[in-house]
């Protein structure tokens, strides 16, 4: 197993855990309630998600056989995943139904969040860019794609969540 493979293992292990904990701490301080409009609103964003997802696969599939001679296969389902996130992510912040990401501190924390994650993914990619690894054998390989396509969607999640930060506060101000 190559470092690459053995760093992103841990990397989601690591991920995991910290995610499991947060959800404990969570917990312990009393669960979150959604109103109907919110779980409507989540529900109509999964749909559209889910939608994306399916129009984007079987259109890869329909081109799939000339991508593979310049991508590595496993690349573009990916990519079609984290676009259906964003798709996801965007309606539901837009139409207010967070994930008890309300508050100025909450959301000051994950407008950092997300710009450590784009940064790191985006600084990983480039390091994988300067050893020369972007293209293998006439390919771009998928070890410096991915760092690169979170980087964007981290990156695509900080500026929806910057829009709509500055959304609420003309909201307030006015």
């Amino acid at each position: 197993m190559s470092s690459y493979y053995a760093g992103m293992i841990c990397g989601m292990l690591a991920a995991g855990v910290l995610l499991y904990f947060l959800k404990r701490k969570r917990d312990k301080e009393g669960t979150v309630v959604y109103d109907e409009r919110q779980l409507i609103a989540r529900g109509r964003g999964f749909q559209y998600a889910y939608m994306t997802l399916i129009a984007l696969l079987m259109l890869y599939a329909g081109f799939e056989e000339q991508t593979e001679r310049f991508v590595s296969p496993g690349v573009i389902p990916i990519a079609i995943l984290l676009l259906s996130g964003l798709v996801l992510f965007a309606y539901c912040l837009f139409h207010d139904a967070y994930w008890s990401l309300r508050g100025e501190k909450k959301e000051k924390r994950v407008l950092i969040l997300w710009l450590a994650m784009a940064l790191l993914s985006l600084a990983q990619s480039l390091h994988q860019i300067m050893r020369g690894g972007f293209r293998i054998n006439g390919r771009y390989s998928a070890t410096s794609l991915l760092p690169l396509l979170l980087g964007i969607f981290f990156a695509g999640m900080l500026l929806l969540q910057c829009i709509k930060y500055v959304m609420n506060r003309r909201e307030e101000e006015q």
